[in-house]
């Protein structure tokens, strides 16, 4: 079923319901990338199942851009225990957010 951005909240209560499916199968790792509701949820759903989470093209940040992207998109990151990064830039993201630079690869 295709997940609608119209409603933010239905979207990430769907995805979560998804992820939640997919987890019960005991993944030994999960795989996101982008910053979506669907994303956040994964991640999340991840995160409470103690589940590795690596976060592909983390560290994205949109200084110009709305707040409120910026926060989701560090908000997403934040659900991930371990991050691929695409720049030097990136990874001093997430290392001024306080990951661990053991966890962030460039």
């Amino acid at each position: 079923e295709r997940l609608s951005a119209g409603d933010p909240a239905a979207t990430f209560a769907a995805a979560a319901a998804f992820a939640a499916e997919q987890l019960a199968t005991s993944p030994a790792l999960v795989l996101t990338i982008g910053h979506d509701p669907f994303a956040h949820a994964l991640g999340a759903m991840a995160q409470r199942a103690g589940v590795p989470h690596l976060r592909l093209q983390a560290g994205q940040r949109a200084h110009g851009g709305a707040a409120n992207r910026r926060a989701l998109a560090a908000a997403v990151d934040h659900t991930g225990s371990h991050f691929a990064v695409a720049s030097t830039w990136q990874r001093h993201e997430l290392l001024h957010e306080g990951h661990p630079p053991d966890t962030v690869y460039e």
